[in-house]
């Protein structure tokens, strides 16, 4: 089931303790100590501890990408600029958080580094934000998807981040691509309507 998103009400700014969580820790933390020649270096490597939690993705994309390249690098550098911005500020706003962005896709997520228990309807009142402001072409397409992920931070000492994982997330950037097959701009996962459709007025498109 997908579904369309026909207008986005105000989200609830209740931030209360989630009842609905589960603590599933994921994993332990290790120190690795190794001994160079010549002199003693110490390198620590962390196994960052994972937690399950039932989060909702939010996924962008502009439309007709590689068309834009080739016509006016410019002027799409400029509106991937937009796009990022008003992002940065639809997400924050229903307190979420963009995670971080890969080419032009921008990868979005509620209650899994940030709490939010309106996590559904946080991220649909977010993507009817971002798609009021670019209400000309070149469009933009969001999949939204609600579900249960693993989150923390993973990597090493050199490097590490904050990261999701999971079935959610394929299926979010699923739900942006089938948005361009149905003609839609936002397009939602089954979880997502039914925690968000006391919120929202949505339509279905697909069964």
């Amino acid at each position: 089931k997908a579904y369309l998103p026909k207008t986005c009400l105000p989200f609830s700014d209740d931030n209360s303790s989630l009842s609905e969580e589960e603590s599933d820790p994921v994993g332990s933390n290790s120190t690795i100590t190794s001994a160079s020649s010549g002199a003693t270096s110490i390198v620590q490597a962390s196994l960052f501890v994972l937690s399950h939690t039932k989060a909702t993705l939010l996924t962008s994309n502009i439309k007709c990408t590689h068309s834009m390249l080739e016509k006016e690098s410019t002027a799409f550098s400029k509106l991937f600029t937009t796009l990022l911005q008003k992002t940065l500020q639809a997400v924050e706003a229903g307190r979420g958080m963009v995670d971080l962005f890969v080419g032009d896709r921008i990868h979005c997520s509620f209650n899994a580094s940030r709490q939010c228990v309106t996590h559904a309807t946080s991220a649909l009142h977010a993507a009817g934000l971002i798609t009021h402001h670019f209400n000309r072409r070149p469009q933009i397409n969001i999949g939204i998807a609600t579900g249960r992920v693993l989150r923390g931070d993973m990597g090493c000492v050199v490097m590490r981040r904050f990261s999701v994982i999971g079935d959610l997330v394929r299926d979010v950037i699923g739900m942006e691509r089938a948005g361009r097959v149905f003609g839609c701009n936002v397009l939602c996962n089954r979880l997502c309507f039914s925690d968000a459709q006391c919120e929202h007025q949505l339509r279905l498109i697909r069964s």
